[in-house]
């Protein structure tokens, strides 16, 4: 874990320094401003609007309606975030429509339409305990309300937020002190005034000096007042005028932070190279220096130990301040642009960081500057898959268009990784994964286009499949099952013709169905002999046990259960898998025993709640098709998830008969969610021994092709096939 050292940081950083640049105008603090009239800010538009305005802070009342417009956009971006559960990422939006904003540009204006996340920012943040945030964001609420109870509510929390200060700490301690910087601080972050700064600026100045008188006693610490006392003056000592530089630099200000520390009389006492910095900085705009604090003060936000010397707030705060300056001081250079991006993407704004790279390629870009470019664009896409946000992944891939022109170059493809084919696939993943089928089918087309891989083939196959291009899809698998072999995978060959062989099926082909099924078994028996690494025998068991589930082998499909199971013991994600895929497979086959078990092992080893929703609604749905009374072990697993907001926590409402059935549904937010809140509605009334409702059947045949639960219903609805274990299948 990283340490942050002011002064031995930077005198180990290098002096070299690039000519003077020329910076844009800041709007003076406090200076009449008009009337402003928003821009409509729409999805599409945001990132290159957004670049736009990060790339100068020149004034004008063009930039300032435009700026309005992006705030606006952005609050609403983590309103949804808020609402869909998704806390941290709902705070990082919202984080990031108030770093869009510098010294003297944030208007009442902006704020209009922003309610929900403001209010939904101020309640995570007094969560949490920052109250120097919660304070600032509901003080900001409640100029945006009307007369109302909801009014008088944030009223309420204002009040109770001042009395827990007054409750907490008494004046003249350095704990009071460290208390009053916070706050002062963490509104300084958000809202840039010249009221504000001064306020951030004498709060830190009187934490340090009481800092100072009681650092200067001598007498031994006795109590665990006194302790606390001495750990706030250490705080402050080590990092305070590191944090008066940071409140200036987050609205990009070094001359302001050097005037400050002048006036508090801690000039002196700030590393040189951290002077030298700032002075440079302040007169030639030169990029180096930028970049040695951008670095700095990303560094210091990166460490959140114990002895951290920086608020990890305030660390974050200036090295956004820094990296938009060090953007403006060279926009033309992928250096200087790349710590922006990378921070466009932290703060909720990915699709902006395209633009700003691409403005900085240049003409001839090498292909190790595409590489970074694309990789980054690979982790954005990346994270918002994690969060199910395919909306945001398809405007950033969408922005990135140009990058992936000049990466599809002649000479260039060769050597840029990930490739364009690589992303292209990852985008008609997502796509796919969303239930956007048709998407899914154009990214994976373009995908193959560049780079037909066995993953992307694949891909392309069941899209084909669920959309009734049978003939396509025949042709897909066995493209698939080629390149496979190719490469010598054998899982990848399984995967392959278990498509083929479900298709087949439900096409009412029983014999070929049956050969692929053949194909699919030997080559899975080769994988699981073949298999050495714990994580490759624990995939290699599972589908071996999927297959001998088809031909009815109970036994044998149960051993091989058994052996994931101990092949995936040290590694969380191959268990998870393995728990998952057993009760899966228990739901289908009506084994309540190997339902109940799977959820065992899955309590057992303390599984993620996401996972541990899913193991328990299929146990507890295998129960009611069953007719069989709870054993309790549902309602035990449910009750370790919390509900507050996330499409799991509903699932577990549902679960624990907190939720109805159209309360389930109402509460979907996405095609994936509608789709799954269908599926355990039908599935709640589905019977063994009877057919499957037709709202199942419905679900089989739905855009959500990676939902385990699609492939639940597809099992249940297709036609009963009893095929004939070959006679030189040799069983473990």
């Amino acid at each position: 874990m990283r340490r942050l050292y002011f002064g031995a940081l930077l005198l180990a950083l290098g002096s070299t320094a690039c000519g003077p640049q020329g910076r844009g105008a800041k709007t003076p603090a406090g200076q009449a401003q008009p009337p402003l009239s928003p821009v409509a800010v729409s999805e599409e538009a945001f990132a290159t609007e957004a670049q736009r305005v990060l790339v100068s802070g020149a004034p004008s009342a063009e930039r300032s309606n435009l700026l309005a417009g992006l705030v606006r956009r952005q609050l609403h971006r983590a309103a949804a975030r808020f609402d869909e559960g998704q806390r941290e990422a709902g705070l990082r939006a919202l984080t990031g429509a108030f770093y869009l904003t510098r010294l003297g540009e944030l208007r009442p204006e902006m704020l209009v339409g922003g309610g929900p996340a403001l209010k939904a920012g101020a309640d995570e943040h007094a969560r949490v305990g920052d109250d120097g945030r919660a304070e600032t964001l509901y003080g900001l609420l409640r100029g945006v309300l009307p007369p109302s109870q909801e009014r008088d509510d944030v009223e309420a929390h204002l009040r109770a937020i001042a009395r827990w200060r007054t409750d907490t700490s008494a004046p003249g301690t350095a704990q009071y002190q460290g208390t009053r910087q916070r706050a002062a601080v963490g509104r300084a972050l958000l809202v840039g005034t010249g009221k504000t700064l001064e306020a951030a600026r004498e709060e830190l100045f009187g934490w340090i000096r009481q800092s100072m008188t009681i650092s200067s006693r001598e007498a031994p610490i006795t109590s665990p007042f006194e302790r606390d006392e001495a750990i706030e003056a250490y705080r402050a000592l080590r990092a305070g005028a590191a944090s008066v530089v940071a409140v200036y630099l987050r609205h990009g200000d070094p001359r302001a932070a050097l005037d400050a520390l002048r006036q508090g009389g801690l000039l002196e006492g700030v590393p040189q190279g951290l002077r030298e910095r700032l002075e440079r900085a302040a007169s030639d705009n030169d990029p180096q220096a930028w970049m040695d604090l951008f670095r700095l003060f990303d560094g210091a936000a990166d460490d959140d130990g114990e002895g951290a010397a920086l608020d990890r707030s305030l660390a974050e705060g200036a090295a956004w301040g820094t990296a938009v300056e060090l953007y403006r001081s060279s926009p033309a250079e992928l250096r200087a642009a790349a710590p922006l991006a990378l921070l466009l993407v932290r703060y909720g704004m990915p699709d902006a960081a395209p633009p700003v790279l691409t403005a900085a390629l240049g003409e001839h870009p090498t292909s190790e500057d595409l590489s970074f470019c694309l990789g980054l664009l690979l982790r954005s896409l990346a994270a918002d898959d994690a969060r199910g946000d395919a909306a945001s992944a398809a405007r950033t891939f969408s922005a990135a268009g140009p990058l992936l022109g000049r990466a599809e170059q002649p000479g260039l493809t060769a050597g840029v990784r990930p490739s364009s084919g690589q992303l292209r696939y990852v985008m008609a993943a997502i796509a796919v994964r969303a239930g956007q089928l048709r998407e899914g089918l154009t990214h994976a087309r373009a995908a193959i286009a560049r780079e037909p891989t066995a993953e992307a083939v694949l891909l392309l196959a069941n899209v084909q499949r669920q959309l009734g291009e049978l003939d396509e899809a025949r042709r897909g698998y066995a493209e698939s099952v080629r390149l496979c072999q190719r490469t010598s995978d054998l899982g990848c060959q399984v995967e392959a013709e278990l498509g083929a062989f479900e298709l087949e099926r439900d096409a009412g082909q029983p014999g070929v169905a049956e050969q692929a099924l053949g194909r699919a078994l030997t080559s899975a028996l080769q994988l699981q002999r073949q298999a050495s690494a714990p994580a490759a025998q624990a995939r290699a068991e599972r589908l071996l046990a999927r297959l001998l589930d088809h031909y009815g082998q109970r036994a044998a499909s149960r051993a091989a259960t058994r052996r994931a199971f101990d092949a995936s013991r040290g590694e969380p994600q191959q268990f998870s898998a393995t728990a998952l895929d057993a009760a899966r497979r228990a739901l289908v086959q009506g084994d309540l025993t190997a339902a109940r078990g799977a959820l065992e092992r899955a309590v057992e080893v303390n599984l993620g709640d996401e996972d541990l929703v899913y193991a328990a609604l299929w146990v507890l749905l295998t129960e009611r098709r069953l007719g069989i009374t709870p054993d309790g072990s549902v309602a035990s697993a449910l009750a370790r998830v919390s509900d507050e907001g996330t499409w799991v926590g509903h699932l577990a409402a549902w679960g624990r008969r907190k939720l109805d059935d159209a309360g389930l549904r109402a509460a979907a937010r996405s095609e994936v969610q509608r789709i799954e809140a269908d599926f355990y509605v039908a599935m709640a009334r589905s019977r063994q021994g009877q057919p499957p409702p037709a709202e199942l059947c419905e679900v089989a045949k739905s855009g959500g092709i990676e939902l385990v639960e699609v492939g639940v219903a597809r099992d249940l609805c297709a036609k009963p096939l009893s095929p004939t274990l070959p006679s030189d299948a040799r069983l473990p």
